[in-house]
């Protein structure tokens, strides 16, 4: 397979070396004229740091000879120089270093274009520059093609060792050559840029293992410059493609075993809901584009043919007739790498894909729906507020502007902007008064210009001398109808079951336990077993969850991720024992959800203890729980009843606390409380002042709250993070140490 490039030893092709000639020019990577393809992170412009695969660079340049300075020795890349000479690229020195590509080149203008090969997914690579000649310099570039196509896929998308030569595993990333794959090739074939969103493995809602991981899908790194870490977001504003090509569900009909057996309808209806939803994203952050989604190997997995076709269908009939369908086949011969195209193939998923392409309009921006926007989720109405300040939040369903009023008018009429809008979700901050009742009303516009004919409707008063309080927070906590029963429980049908549970898909659990002397606490942790998924909290504060979704609300409505038996120990960390243990009354809470909710089992039981100390509440005891199979309503309480001095307490003020651990490498936690409902910002700065992260940037309640800082991608060093909030601004100094 090599034979279809130039290939050549690494000590022939170029040298390598950590300083720069005094005769050289060095070109920074900030320089106007290299042009940047792929995502990119630029929050130091002269050290761009990328992770997806697929980023490209172009240039043109004066000279007889051109070098690069790169912080990159494991990535492989190919260098065309003039559009003719080949170079097989691979960095041997760490830290930033100096190459030098090609000499002895006519003294004219010449173009270079550097392609990255293989998968960097696991972290990310900067380019820092190019090396001239002495006094030669970088021209303007051609302008850069206005096509564009975004491919979002596994590793088939990656061209994951499309040239090795057998089915065995290819033993380095230099047989992977993404140039050669099929998403280059038809980029190529319309001249248009490109950009590559994939992640060999991956899935539209889980990755091919058995069990699957269910944390391992692209929808959930699709919003994230990097592909291994959350921060920094991807700004989509500033590249809209005309063509999205997804080709995802190799890996979800693996990791449901469909290799081996039936896909179930049940996870048949998610993979449908999941690549509903994904559209969906993809439509609010790209408007205009037109979507192709691929069945891979659609001849010989049916199940993934008549499920897309499906989907695409939906999505017509309510009036995206920008969504298409689009297959390639399975073919007899050309597979390598476990099962991978290898280059002659993916010239063959380009060509029948291209046939596709060729039958939509795709350079004709999408004109867009024309169905009106809906506020799919804004509170229950009439409700009681407590605090005279109140966010209030709602969502659409799609991207959208809210505005609101006291009187019901036409959008246009409307006088007021959420402050926090444009997205699906909205929220501005109410300037409410005591004893008064309010009536708002909302609608919205999305980005076709499609706007609401009628008003969500919002009616809410406000008494200050009442307080809400939850089933997981406050001993206050009227729970009186509640039933009590001895752990463990479960459906009967062993005979360890102390207490039979029956129907309901998610069951409440709740102890108030009495603790003395919290300050010389020194460990806390909750030990939950049963099955099939938990979610624990000590006064409010979530301290784990169990075999559920990792992020994102939980309702009584949410179904553990598989059948499952739990026994884990759920810890509080130092910060959270000192801000939420109380001497006194402490509530206990956890949670337990079904895997199915049509055939739901629970089960349960609980340990609170200290591992070096005592045992402050053991398993087999008593717990109250609630298995009415609805979800649990705030309660409303006076606020001069003796018990509100033992609920949890509000902070008094604003406050930011020494991140933990501190030093830290990567990861550190970041807690801070509000006295008030405020538009809070959460920032991180390097010792030269400039931004790193943007941890918060929205309306907050009054409360507390922690955040996770990742620094896998800084240097080490000293860096401060700073916190905005009120007309508040606190700094604290943290430490990454690598």
């Amino acid at each position: 397979m090599k034979t279809l490039r130039e290939t050549a030893m690494l000590s022939a092709l170029f040298f390598a070396f950590t300083g720069v000639a005094d005769s050289s020019t060095i070109i920074p990577a900030n320089d106007p004229n290299i042009q940047y393809y792929g995502r990119w992170d630029f929050s130091d412009p002269t050290s761009p740091t990328h992770s997806w695969p697929g980023v490209y660079i172009y240039a043109v340049f004066h000279g007889t000879s051109i070098g690069i300075m790169t912080n990159d020795n494991f990535s492989y890349y190919n260098i065309f120089i003039d559009d003719t000479t080949f170079i097989d690229f691979h960095g041997t020195l760490s830290g930033v270093a100096s190459y030098t590509l090609k000499t002895g080149l006519k003294d004219t203008t010449h173009t270079i274009l550097i392609t990255l090969r293989n998968e960097t997914n696991w972290t990310n690579f900067s380019f820092n520059g190019f090396i001239l000649d002495s006094g030669k310099t970088l021209v303007a570039p051609p302008a850069e093609p206005e096509k564009k196509i975004e491919f979002i896929g596994d590793s088939y998308s990656c061209a994951s060792g499309n040239l090795w030569t057998d089915n065995s595993s290819a033993p380095a990333g230099d047989w992977t050559d993404l140039y050669h794959g099929f998403p280059s090739i038809i980029a190529r074939h319309y001249g248009a840029q490109y950009m590559v969103t994939a992640f060999s493995g991956w899935g539209l809602v889980h990755d091919y293992q058995q069990p699957p991981n269910y944390s391992h899908n692209l929808p959930g790194s699709f919003d994230q410059t990097f592909a291994y870490t959350s921060l920094p977001k991807w700004d989509f504003s500033k590249w809209q493609p005309s063509l999205v090509v997804i080709c995802l569900g190799l890996n979800d009909y693996s990791g449901w075993g469909g290799y081996s057996t039936s896909i179930s309808d049940t996870n048949t209806g998610i993979f449908k809901q999941a690549y509903h939803n994904f559209i969906g994203t993809i439509m609010d952050v790209y408007p205009r584009a037109k979507i192709l989604a691929v069945a891979e190997n659609g001849n010989n997995i049916p199940w993934l043919r008549t499920t897309i076709r499906q989907v695409v269908a939906e999505e017509d009939s309510i009036g995206h007739t920008n969504v298409f369908y689009g297959e390639f086949p399975g073919y007899s011969s050309g597979y390598v790498n476990g099962g991978h195209p290898d280059t002659t193939n993916h010239r063959k998923i380009a060509d029948t894909l291209i046939a596709t392409i060729d039958t939509i309009n795709v350079w004709t921006p999408f004109s867009g729906v024309t169905t009106l926007p809906a506020i799919v989720s804004y509170p229950s109405t009439p409700f009681l507020l407590t605090d005279p300040t109140y966010v209030l939040s709602v969502k659409t369903d799609r991207y959208a502007t809210v505005r609101y009023s006291t009187k019901d008018t036409a959008y246009s009429d409307m006088d007021s902007v959420f402050t926090t809008t444009g997205t699906r979700t909205h929220s501005v901050l109410l300037d409410l008064q005591q004893g008064k009742s309010y009536v708002y009303y909302l609608r919205a516009m999305d980005e076709y210009g499609n706007v609401m004919d009628t008003s969500a409707v919002v009616r809410f008063s406000v008494d200050t001398t009442k307080l809400l309080v939850t089933w997981n927070s406050s001993p206050a906590y009227n729970a009186s109808d509640w039933k009590t029963g001895k752990a463990p429980f479960g459906s009967g049908n062993s005979s360890a079951d102390s207490t039979k549970l029956s129907g309901p898909e998610t069951v409440y659990f709740r102890q108030v336990i009495y603790l003395d002397s919290v300050s010389s606490i020194t460990d806390f942790s909750v030990l939950v077993k049963g099955g099939d998924g938990a979610v624990a909290f000590v006064n409010g504060l979530e301290v784990g969850r169990l075999n559920m979704q990792s992020s994102g609300a939980i309702s009584y409505s949410s179904q553990a991720l598989k059948r499952d038996t739990l026994e884990e120990r759920l810890p509080m960390s130092m910060i959270q024992r000192q801000k939420y243990l109380k001497d006194g009354k402490n509530v206990i809470a956890v949670e337990m959800h079904s895997a199915d909710s049509t055939r739901p089992t629970v089960s349960f039981d609980a340990k609170v203890y200290s591992i070096a100390g005592p045992v402050y509440y053991a398993l087999g005891q008593e717990w109250s729980y609630y298995d009415k199979g609805t979800a649990l309503p705030d309660q409303v309480v006076d606020k001069s009843i003796l018990f509100v001095e033992q609920a949890p307490a509000l902070p008094g003020e604003i406050r930011l606390y020494q991140n933990y651990p501190n030093p830290f490498n990567p990861t550190t936690a970041i807690s801070y409380e509000l006295s008030a409902n405020s538009y809070v910002t959460l920032k991180v700065y390097d010792v030269l002042g400039r931004e790193v992260a943007t941890l918060v940037n929205g309306v907050q309640k009054i409360g507390s709250y922690e955040v996770q800082f990742e620094g896998s991608r800084l240097a080490s060093g000293v860096y401060f993070y700073r916190l905005m909030a009120g007309g508040n601004v606190i700094t604290k100094k943290m430490v990454l140490v690598k």
